[in-house]
């Protein structure tokens, strides 16, 4: 009796791990498409509003000469956000494995 105990508790044991290693790899999934948006999507789209800008600004300080510190402020803040949201990007996809991740996840995954 004890012996089937034993293996029972062992298989659930075994299941609950298997589940485990299954949400760990669906939320490095998720966090390696929110890392790919970040890094494909909004900061592709920020760069090239940041460099219509400068070529829209060329045009704008033959008119308004005054305006140019101000603008070139903006560019500047703009860069910030796009380094920014790259650190995060980055961050994002490299943090896959912190801490507190189980040693049978490191291992299942290593295997893999």
């Amino acid at each position: 009796m004890n012996k089937e105990k034993d293996e029972s508790s062992q298989k659930i044991d075994e299941l609950f791990s298997l589940e485990e290693i299954k949400m760990d790899e669906a939320r490095i999934m998720e966090r390696n498409r929110i890392s790919e948006d970040l890094h494909d999507g909004v900061l592709g789209k920020l760069f090239a509003t940041r460099i219509r800008l400068g070529f829209l600004g060329m045009k704008l300080f033959n008119d308004f000469p005054d305006k140019k510190r101000e603008f070139d402020t903006l560019i500047k803040d703009i860069e910030c956000i796009e380094k920014e949201i790259r650190e995060i990007s980055h961050n994002l996809n490299n943090d896959i494995l912190p801490e507190s991740k189980s040693f049978n996840y490191i291992i299942h995954d290593l295997v893999k």
